[in-house]
């Protein structure tokens, strides 16, 4: 049976953050101010979540931004496969 291990982050201002080979992570605004990844934006409850195949990792570096008034909240999850 294989393994995985889960990262949770918060964040509350504008960062760039990397992938750091994982198997797939997930955005998701808890705040009332827009998040966005990238070029995605997420209102408040909206999540944006990124799979990798069994075997794959991320490598990918991620801008995480916020525009509007509101708390600014932006969880993230990140899923490690044990090799």
């Amino acid at each position: 049976m294989k393994q995985v291990n889960f990262v949770f982050y918060v964040y509350d201002a504008n960062i760039t953050i990397s992938g750091d080979e994982c198997n797939s992570i997930i955005f998701l605004n808890k705040g009332a101010s827009n998040v966005i990844i990238n070029s995605v934006t997420l209102t408040t409850d909206q999540s944006l979540s990124l799979d990798c195949n069994h075997d794959e990792r991320d490598k990918s570096r991620y801008t995480i931004s916020f525009t509007g008034a509101g708390t600014q909240i932006c969880n993230v999850i990140k899923k490690f496969n044990q090799r």
